[in-house]
C-alpha cells in the first residue's frame, strides 16, 4: 500500500501549484500558508527585493533561507529558497539565479560560493525540481555540484486540460472572420514583455485588416498612465485588468486566436503553456525555455528577443540584467519584433489551414508528455516518495 505523504510548504505557493495540488491522483496532503491566489506585487515586497539584490551584499553572500519547524508534516517544500528544517524538504526551482534573488555575481563571490554550498549540503535537502530544461541544465554551471544525497529533476509546470479547447472548437475559431490577438503582462512587466511593440505592430495590422482585435490582460494600475490613455484610445483593441479567476482566463484563451508573446524578460513563461493548452498558436521569443514549449514553424514562431536577458547558453546576460532601466525597461521601440509580430499574424491570417494546423499542434503538445497532466502527476507522486 502507498502512503500519502504530508508536505508543509514554506513561503507563497504560485498559483499553478495551487492547482497541481488539488488533483486528486497526487499522493501527497499539502499544506500550504499563503491564500492569496496571484504572487504579490506589493510595494512593501517590490522594495525589499530590491534592497536585497544590492551588489554589496554580493560580497557577504547574503542569501534568504527560511526557517521552519515543528510542523506536523512528514517533508517541506519551498519554491526558489533554500529552507533550514527539521525535516527532509524540495526545492521547487523557476532557475537557478533564483536561489540567490537573481543577482549576478553573488554564486562567485567568496562568500556567496561558500553560502551556497553549505546549504546544497544540507542533509534534509532531498531534491531540487526544475521547471524546465533550461533550469536543469544549467544548475551546475551557476549553483555548483548537486551533493549524492540530493535528486535534480525535471518536472514542468502543471497546467490542466482546458476542457473548452475541442478540435471543433479550433476549427470554428480558425474559420472565423474575426481574428483575436491576446497579450498578457502580469505585474510590472508589460513594457519588459514588449508591450509597446505589440501595440504598434497591431496599430499597422488594423489598418491593413479590420477584422483583427486585439485583447490586452495586464496589471492596469502598475502601468504608467499615458500608456493605458493611448491603449483605451485605439479602436480594435480590449483592456482587461488582471482579475480574472482562472476558469475565466481559459475561456479567454479559448476564444482568442492567436498569442503574442514577444517578450525580453521571462524564465520558463506559464503563459505560453496555458496558451498551448487552448490550441492557441504563439509568436514569442528564443528566451529561455520558450523554445521548449514552442516548436518554431510547428506550434508558433520564433525570433531573437529584444534584448536578451538570458544567452545562448541560458545564462543570465550580465549586459541587460546589470542594465535594466537601458534594455528591457526601456520604452524604445524595436522595428525587428514590430515586424515580425505583423508578418507572422499576416501570414496566419490570410492561411488559415496554416493556422489550423499550428493550433492542433499546439493542444496536441501541451496535452501529451512531458507536458500533460498524467505526465506531470506522476514524476511529483515519484519524487515525493523517493524523498
Amino acid at each position: 500500500m502507498i502512503m500519502t505523504k504530508s508536505v508543509f510548504f514554506v513561503g507563497s505557493a504560485r498559483s499553478f501549484f495551487k492547482r497541481m495540488i488539488k488533483n486528486s491522483e497526487l499522493r501527497a496532503e499539502f499544506i500550504t500558508q499563503n491564500d492569496s491566489f496571484y504572487k504579490d506585487t506589493s510595494f512593501k515586497r517590490a522594495l525589499l527585493s530590491k534592497i536585497v539584490r544590492l551588489k554589496i551584499f554580493n560580497w557577504v553572500g547574503l542569501i534568504q533561507v527560511i526557517r521552519s519547524s515543528g510542523k506536523e508534516c512528514d517533508l517541506y517544500g519551498s519554491f526558489n529558497r533554500f529552507l533550514k528544517v527539521d525535516k527532509p524538504y524540495f526545492i521547487l526551482l523557476e532557475q537557478p539565479s533564483a536561489l540567490y534573488h537573481y543577482t549576478i555575481g553573488r554564486n562567485t563571490s567568496y562568500w556567496g560560493k561558500r553560502v551556497i554550498k553549505k546549504h546544497l549540503n544540507d542533509s534534509n535537502l532531498k531534491a531540487i525540481i526544475c521547471r524546465s530544461n533550461a533550469c536543469f541544465t544549467t544548475f551546475e554551471k551557476l549553483c555548483g555540484d548537486v551533493p549524492v544525497h540530493c535528486r535534480k529533476k525535471l518536472i514542468y509546470s502543471y497546467v490542466s486540460t482546458n476542457k473548452h479547447a475541442t478540435v471543433k472548437k479550433l476549427s470554428e475559431r480558425c474559420d472565423n472572420p474575426v481574428f483575436s490577438l491576446l497579450f498578457i503582462a502580469q505585474g510590472s512587466r508589460f513594457v519588459s514583455k514588449s508591450g509597446l511593440e505589440t501595440i504598434e505592430a497591431f496599430k499597422r495590422l488594423k489598418e491593413k485588416y479590420p477584422n483583427v482585435e486585439l485583447t490586452i490582460l495586464t496589471s492596469v494600475s502598475l502601468i504608467h498612465k499615458n500608456i493605458i490613455s493611448d491603449i483605451k484610445s485605439i479602436d480594435g483593441v480590449t483592456l482587461l485588468d488582471f482579475t480574472l479567476s482562472y476558469s475565466q482566463l481559459e475561456e479567454l484563451y479559448v476564444n482568442s486566436t492567436l498569442l503574442l508573446h514577444p517578450t525580453s524578460d521571462d524564465s520558463n513563461s506559464l503563459t505560453v503553456l496555458e496558451a498551448m493548452k487552448a490550441g492557441l498558436p504563439i509568436i514569442s521569443t528564443k528566451l529561455y525555455a520558450i523554445p521548449e514549449m514552442v516548436k518554431d514553424g510547428v506550434n508558433g514562431f520564433l525570433t531573437e528577443p529584444k534584448y536578451a536577458f538570458f544567452d545562448n547558453n541560458n545564462l543570465p546576460n550580465p549586459q541587460v540584467w546589470d542594465n535594466r532601466k537601458k534594455t528591457i525597461y526601456s520604452t524604445k521601440l524595436d522595428e525587428n519584433i514590430i515586424n515580425f509580430i505583423c508578418s507572422k499574424v499576416e501570414l496566419l491570417l490570410l492561411d488559415r489551414e496554416l493556422l489550423l494546423k499550428m493550433s492542433l499542434n499546439s493542444l496536441r503538445l501541451a496535452n501529451t508528455p512531458p507536458f500533460d497532466e498524467s505526465t506531470i502527476i506522476s514524476e511529483w507522486n515519484k519524487i515525493l516518495e523517493e524523498i
